[in-house]
């Protein structure tokens, strides 16, 4: 239900988007895009299409499984986002044993692309869970910057990785320490 109602936003914002880059009666002298926008409901779930002069977007998802996609296609390449409330396939960590998942996203371009979850804990686990996360990847041998800061309502820490073997590849690791709570954004992108 949650990626549902990610859906129904990233829709109105894209129609929002698309009704101000441009008209649907096609361009102007000017050099305005066109924009057409399509509705409909495909096999997975209901599917959203915009189509411009500068790219097309398709954005479609299903309530059953909490699944969403989002593509975006120009001149250059595709660039597709991909969601779910679970680890993509391919992550390269292991998921804390004390952490659920809450979603879980990845982003291929023509260029590379990367994968983030984002999981729950118990907020007096999360110290020991980013000492996890930072010893695993320093054992795929990228350096880890460690920061940490708090205020009056909440603590965060933060875990930047840079591969040492040159590779393209990084990492960061972002927790928000509640009062019973904690929540973490894992991130990496690159050669994986």
């Amino acid at each position: 239900m949650r990626y549902l109602r990610l859906f129904v936003v990233c829709a109105l914002l894209a129609l929002g988007v698309a009704a101000c880059g441009g008209s649907d009666e096609g361009a102007d002298s000017a050099g305005e895009s066109a924009t057409t926008v399509n509705a409909g409901n495909g096999d997975g779930g209901p599917t959203i299409s915009i189509e411009t002069d500068d790219g097309d977007v398709e954005i479609s998802g299903s309530e059953d499984d909490g699944e969403f996609d989002i593509t975006y296609t120009d001149d250059d390449g595709e660039v597709v986002i991909s969601g779910s409330e679970q680890v993509p396939d391919g992550f390269p960590l292991p998921i804390h044993s004390d952490c659920t998942v809450v979603a879980g996203t990845t982003v291929q371009a023509t260029d590379g692309g990367m994968m983030t979850v984002t999981v729950e804990m118990p907020a007096d686990k999360a110290e020991e869970i980013a000492e996890f996360y930072q010893e695993e990847l320093e054992d795929m041998n990228m350096m880890v910057i460690r920061t940490a800061g708090s205020d009056n309502e909440s603590s965060m820490i933060f875990l930047s990785g840079v591969d040492n073997d040159g590779a393209d590849r990084g990492a960061s690791c972002i927790f928000d320490i509640q009062a019973d709570i904690a929540t973490a954004v894992i991130s990496i992108g690159g050669d994986t």
